[in-house]
């Protein structure tokens, strides 16, 4: 008789986990992007959205899809934690380009803010997995990076269920603007997922990705018109409706919906484009003598000195290998992450780092030969001329430091922004961009 209940609560329990994963609950939640708190009326826009979702009851959360700021400054993104923290509702959150690609920390103030600039986190029956790409400094494309791609992998690993309704909201629209798009498309398509909400683009619009319904929410600003605005997703038993939300004013009706229906996009069997790489084959004389694979970001140009080759990335760790094979030489490990381009120079090399300090190096053992420790990271590149380190930080300030000693021989305090430029030395003169 016990075996028969014990059964019989285990056939429970199995079909409420079934139910539970493929039929969802009704819920509201809203969905802000594009914010860009320091640009006209981003902060002022932002307020009012605050507000309004505070005054209505039955919104579950708020996503936020990046640009939370208009330049990424620490002052803009600490600004827009304070208003966002006003917020009644729990609120998930991830950076735009323009908080990661002008960044003073080296990217690490949003994370100190939020306590990551990725989520993920499961209501009603649906699993919301959230992460930006950047561009990491240095302008460019969207790129997703590898440890962001490993931390989806863990995510995924650990999903409960592949039958589980799955929401990517990523801030680019998952095409070319990401030099690696396919590579989360991929990882999408093996899973039950609905849709990715995107920003970026500033307006309502309908998407596809490579099957996979996209969504691109408006901005929160207001655009010439008197007030902002953002989006109100329904979420129903099969549906989920978009509509826009005017603050204080309207809820317009849905502009569009996405069926909660499974999907097989393994029955998909369109050609899409994809990178490819065969003008390589016009070259048949370029060949990759070596390669590393560091496992994480690297933002910044390396440095070279005989035959010792530097280059830092963005868990905080300077790499020295041989140019001739690309064997390692050493690590050293920083605090923080890193960005700085270094220089090479009578055997020792300098750099940055996001954790306050610039370090010299011996570029034999990768000893410390001396560190100096500024009052912000450090993103800038480092020059050396006849036995000087010239190099800015996000402090406001510009070092003259004696490379042998590491004596600041000199200091610059002007400037009125963060440098990330690399200096030149001409005629007596230092010359870089802030």
């Amino acid at each position: 008789m016990r075996s028969l209940i014990r059964a019989s609560a285990i056939l429970a329990f199995t079909l409420f986990l079934s139910l539970s994963y493929s039929q969802t609950h009704q819920f509201r939640f809203a969905w802000l992007s594009d914010i860009h708190v320091g640009a006209s009326t981003g902060t002022a826009d932002l307020g009012l959205s605050v507000r309004d979702i505070n005054a209505m009851h039955d919104i579950a959360f708020v996503i936020l899809s990046g640009d939370i700021t208009e330049m990424g400054s620490d002052a803009q993104l600490e600004l827009a934690k304070e208003i966002l923290d006003s917020l009644k509702k729990p609120y998930y959150i991830v950076p735009g380009n323009h908080d990661t690609k002008w960044s003073e920390s080296g990217c690490t103030k949003f994370s100190e803010l939020w306590g990551s600039d990725k989520f993920v986190f499961e209501y009603g029956g649906i699993r919301f997995i959230g992460l930006h790409e950047g561009p990491i400094m240095k302008m460019g494309d969207g790129h997703f990076p590898p440890e962001d791609l490993r931390w989806v992998d863990s995510v995924l690993t650990h999903h409960p269920r592949r039958d589980q309704p799955l929401f990517f909201v990523t801030h680019y629209p998952l095409d070319p603007g990401i030099d690696n798009w396919y590579q989360l498309i991929e990882r999408a398509k093996r899973y039950n997922t609905k849709a990715v909400l995107a920003g970026h683009g500033h307006r309502n619009r309908v998407m596809n990705f490579e099957g996979i319904p996209g969504v691109m929410g408006r901005s929160n600003l207001r655009a010439g018109q008197a007030t902002g605005g953002y989006t109100i997703a329904n979420v129903g038993l099969d549906t989920v409706y978009f509509s826009e939300r005017i603050p204080g004013v309207e809820t317009r009706p849905a502009w569009h919906s996405i069926s909660l229906e499974r999907r097989d996009y393994f029955a998909d069997t369109t050609t899409y484009s994809r990178p490819d790489f065969t003008v390589n084959n016009d070259y048949p004389s370029v060949k990759v003598l070596w390669k590393v694979n560091t496992e994480y970001t690297i933002a910044s140009t390396p440095a070279l000195w005989k035959d010792y080759l530097v280059v830092g990335n963005s868990s905080g760790v300077i790499s020295c290998f041989s140019l001739k094979d690309g064997s390692k030489r050493w690590g050293f490990s920083t605090g923080s992450t890193v960005y700085s381009s270094p220089d090479a120079a009578d055997g020792r090399v300098v750099l940055g780092s996001s954790d306050k300090n610039i370090y010299c190096l011996d570029i034999a053992t990768g000893k410390v030969a001396w560190k100096v420790e500024a009052g912000a990271p450090v993103v800038a590149a480092a020059r050396i001329e006849d036995g000087t380190v010239y190099i800015g930080g996000s402090d406001g300030v510009f070092r003259a430091i004696d490379l042998k000693t590491g004596r600041v021989k000199w200091e610059s305090r002007t400037v009125s922004g963060f440098v990330e430029a690399k200096p030149l030395p001409y005629q007596g003169k230092i010359i870089f961009g802030a």
